[in-house]
């Protein structure tokens, strides 16, 4: 069922269309499923040039001018969901192929302050904001939790980097104001400063929200006592 939800996964981020008919798969081989999902990562991983030479680790072509053009580029936090997709098909089938490629996005996209909110996309396309730093946020807490190897001990630890993003994201829970949603800027630059009121994500059940709580909840998995009580508090 998990490796079926992956090749699922994988075959929606591509559009479905492009791989449809060009992929053999009987839902109930592990093998079959195990190569359909290579496939489709391979086919995926061809729209990826961060691990080329004079390109950025983590990020994809784009991004699209607006979030309604289709096939003009990806966002930000698309590149988030990707890895961590790669988490999975990595932990699920066993294949470390794209690893290297995983561990260096995962550590070149965490910022200055390895919370996932780098400075220099911020002005440049509005790609780092609060809701979007929670696909990252998810991806280390994946890695975290797959005990995917580590980065050197002078590097932030996947453990660390999902608890600054649910620390930057906890700091912005604002009951009052967004209804107990999140603001979308992650970092008050100067055109959210001339609003009059916080910038609010419009529904606090979209996936910023609920990415939180995932969050919070892997961490009190660990039974540390202060994630525990924040999940009793906001659940």
């Amino acid at each position: 069922m998990l490796l079926t939800t992956l090749v699922t996964s994988a075959w929606l981020f591509l559009g479905g269309a492009r791989v449809a008919n060009a992929i053999d798969l009987d839902i109930d081989s592990d093998e079959s499923i195990k190569k359909a999902a290579s496939m489709i990562v391979y086919d995926m991983m061809l729209e990826y040039k961060g691990n080329l030479s004079g390109q950025t680790p983590g990020l994809l072509p784009g991004p699209p001018p607006t979030p309604l053009v289709l096939d003009a580029g990806y966002f930000w936090w698309e590149a988030g969901a990707m890895f961590g997709s790669l988490l999975d098909y990595w932990y699920y089938t066993g294949d470390s192929s794209y690893n290297p490629e995983i561990k260096q996005a995962l550590i070149h996209q965490a910022g200055d302050h390895n919370d996932y909110l780098p400075q220099n996309h911020q002005h440049r396309d509005h790609r780092a904001n609060r809701p979007t730093t929670g696909f990252w946020g998810m991806s280390a807490m994946t890695a975290a939790e797959f005990n995917f190897e580590n980065p050197p001990p002078d590097q932030p630890q996947w453990l660390a980097l999902a608890q600054a993003v649910f620390h930057t994201q906890a700091e912005r829970l604002d009951p009052k104001t967004c209804g107990g949603g999140l603001h979308w800027q992650a970092r008050a630059g100067p055109a959210a400063m001339a609003r009059p009121s916080p910038s609010c994500l419009p529904h606090a059940g979209r996936a910023p929200r609920p990415g939180h709580l995932r969050r919070r909840s892997a961490l009190a998995g660990l039974q540390l006592p202060q994630w525990v009580q924040l999940q009793e508090l906001h659940l």
